[in-house]
């Protein structure tokens, strides 16, 4: 499983959909990418995920919260 840990990086808009997008279209189908967020910024990559399954590139397979980071893990489609 790849990952991409967006928690160092400062997105302008608050938007991280491109960064994941980039990323699931490098995997081969069914592959999975697991994201990661500090806690505060859940919302932000749930919006996110949300975006990216509404476009058809992946499927939300799981979500795990710890009291540092959120994690959405996702199955490119």
């Amino acid at each position: 499983m790849e990952r991409l840990d967006l928690r160092r990086l400062t997105a302008l808009c608050g938007d991280y959909s491109i960064h994941i997008a980039e990323k699931l279209e490098a995997l081969p189908r069914g592959a999975r990418l697991e994201v990661v967020v500090d806690s505060d910024k859940a919302q932000l990559l749930e919006d996110a995920a949300a975006t990216i399954v509404e476009a058809g590139l992946a499927r939300i397979v799981e979500r795990k919260t710890t009291p540092r980071s959120h994690h959405v893990i996702l199955e490119r489609a």
